[in-house]
């Protein structure tokens, strides 16, 4: 376990938690599972965003939003809750600037998570 995770402090992930209700094999598996699907949902979302699909985009911004829960990502998860909600107001040029800013969120919980696995 990582120092930020036995601290509690800013962590993209709560894994400590995910460990003590599933143990760490199960855990492992559920980050491997997580990393393996995510990346293709965030180019996906990126294909929608540019494509300008709020009805391809949404349904991809629910599906990472649950999976981020699941491994305790709960600031990703809570951004892809509010991108959900940016679909329906289809203002393009604040989704695209939101995505930028979700991106580096991701890629912050993607490395956090590829470390745990090492």
């Amino acid at each position: 376990m990582s120092e930020a995770e036995q601290q509690g402090g800013n962590a993209p992930a709560n894994l400590h938690n995910l460990e003590a209700q599933f143990g760490p094999d199960t855990t492992q598996d559920l980050v491997r599972a997580y990393l393996e699907d995510t990346q293709e949902v965030l180019e996906k979302m990126q294909e929608a965003i540019i494509g300008r699909d709020a009805k391809a985009l949404k349904p991809l911004a629910h599906m990472l939003k649950s999976a981020s829960r699941i491994v305790g990502a709960t600031v990703l998860s809570a951004q892809s809750g509010e991108m959900e909600d940016l679909c329906g107001q289809e203002n393009w040029l604040t989704i695209e600037s939101f995505f930028e800013n979700y991106t580096q969120s991701f890629q912050s919980t993607t490395e956090y998570l590829r470390q745990y696995l090492r």
